[in-house]
């Protein structure tokens, strides 16, 4: 099987895998988004350059970076593949329109499918919270968008002259008796309450649920707040983007 890197294009970090086969990756890395232009392709020149009949699998909510990567790796890669809604044909996408779709919900949802089978749920907590549903025939059947729990408290913290950042950790009650304990259980405990209640709202409709997943880079803190997740997979996007081009290719 050809050795595969993924990269998934995101607001504020790009995420690389590199794969063997499909399991997961045998290395990871990541950048600033905003130091893409530079830092990426320094850490990448040494793959590239290491692979012969390498696979490229790209997946990207920044338009301005998606063709510029395409471009680039296009001089190594045996192929770049793109994952987009009309790009991938192997599992209904039920989404109006299916264009809005980003790609790494996408990504999520092709890797769910494999590894849980459905119907299940992705709950990705990065920039923004998503939850990704998967049918039990293996289409993408939509979900919930709700922001990041650092997005919303870096707003919260941004409009109030007095409220500032009290750092990361799971408060041991949520009666808080400071202005610092009391923005970690609104926050903290408030974000566990959340993912727990809409995973419970889409059971009701799409469930019950084989898997409820966890995702993104504030899963691992916020899983200890929720019920409902049951597993942390850090590398599912990447795993999804490694399935869907493979898949694409007739290879799976």
């Amino acid at each position: 099987m050809s050795s595969l890197l993924a990269i998934d294009i995101g607001n504020h970090k790009i995420a690389f895998g590199l794969f063997e086969d499909l399991q997961q990756p045998v290395r990871t890395w990541s950048v600033p988004t905003a130091s893409a232009a530079d830092a990426a392709w320094d850490l990448l020149t040494d793959v590239l350059a290491g692979q012969s009949g390498l696979l490229v699998s790209i997946a990207s909510v920044v338009p301005s970076l998606t063709y510029g990567f395409s471009e680039r790796v296009a001089d190594y890669a045996e192929e770049v593949f793109t994952l987009e809604p009309g790009t991938y044909k192997a599992s209904e996408v039920r989404y109006n329109p299916p264009a809005d779709l980003g790609p790494d919900r996408l990504a999520n949802a092709i890797a769910a499918r494999r590894l849980y089978g459905g119907p299940s749920c992705v709950v990705d907590l990065g920039t923004a919270t998503t939850f990704d549903v998967v049918a039990e025939d293996g289409a993408f059947l939509g979900g919930a968008i709700a922001p990041g729990i650092d997005t919303a408290a870096s707003a919260l913290f941004e409009k109030t002259a007095r409220l500032g950042s009290p750092g990361w950790k799971v408060p041991s009650r949520a009666l808080g008796q400071s202005t610092a304990d009391c923005l970690l259980s609104g926050t903290v405990l408030g974000y566990g309450g959340l993912v727990d209640h809409l995973v419970e709202l889409l059971a009701s409709e799409a469930g019950p649920f084989l898997r409820v997943v966890g995702t993104g880079g504030m899963a691992e803190f916020v899983a200890q707040t929720s019920s409902a997740i049951q597993e942390i997979r850090p590398t599912l996007t990447l795993e999804g983007l490694n399935i869907a081009c493979r898949t694409s290719r007739g290879d799976l």
